[in-house]
């Protein structure tokens, strides 16, 4: 499978993952939803399930003058309007949505993780390759396994002008490669001849080109 149809089928994967993400994490810790917080996020959720997607996000603007919502509550609010937003084609505000919900720190281990990789595809998408890179590696760092969000990750280091980074993650791949004796993935190999060209590091790109 090319990188475009790879990663296109992790998009999308991913895009359907947000849309049947719960709204309302249950959470243990001190903070709580505010019942005028809850009625409209229940309200914008029924809306969205008719795809009525204008009425739902109109629903949610109504919290956006809330005064002195809690972090769980700016997490909860953003969360569903990232669901509404994707739901009406709009990834580029969804992606905003995603990261102000992130940035809480709230929501379960296993929901964040999700977030976070539909996040950094969306940026990925988007080209904004710093933002898909960042996002992409703290996904990594929390565990996540997602194949198609790696060649997403070394190809936005790569977009992003971050050659030194993406040179060292691709060496540490094939390193692994190397270790459980799979042959390298030769996009891999392009890559990372690219990015020693980049660097202008002729010896380890002349290395590469004979891997």
């Amino acid at each position: 499978m090319t990188l475009p149809s790879l990663f296109k089928t992790c998009f999308l994967s991913c895009c359907l993952a947000l849309l049947t993400l719960t709204p309302y994490p249950v959470q243990a810790q001190t903070e709580s939803i505010r019942p005028e917080v809850l009625r409209p996020l229940i309200a914008a959720q029924e809306l969205n399930n008719q795809k009525k997607h204008a009425d739902a996000l109109a629903r949610i603007a109504e919290l956006d003058s809330l005064a002195a919502a809690n972090p769980l509550e700016v997490f909860t609010i953003e969360r569903m309007r990232a669901v509404v937003m994707m739901a009406s084609n709009d990834p580029g505000n969804a992606a905003k949505a995603l990261e102000k919900a992130l940035l809480t720190g709230r929501g379960p281990a296993a929901d964040r993780l999700a977030l976070i990789e539909n996040l950094a595809l969306i940026q990925y998408r988007q080209k904004d390759y710093n933002g898909a890179a960042l996002w992409a590696g703290r996904y990594f760092e929390l565990g996540g396994q997602l194949d198609g969000l790696r060649t997403a990750q070394t190809q936005a280091l790569y977009l992003s002008g971050q050659f030194r980074s993406a040179s060292e993650l691709l060496q540490q791949r094939l390193a692994d490669d190397l270790k459980a004796q799979r042959k390298p993935e030769e996009i891999e190999l392009r890559l990372l001849a690219s990015s020693y060209q980049q660097l202008k590091d002729d010896p380890a790109y002349a290395n590469t080109l004979r891997s």
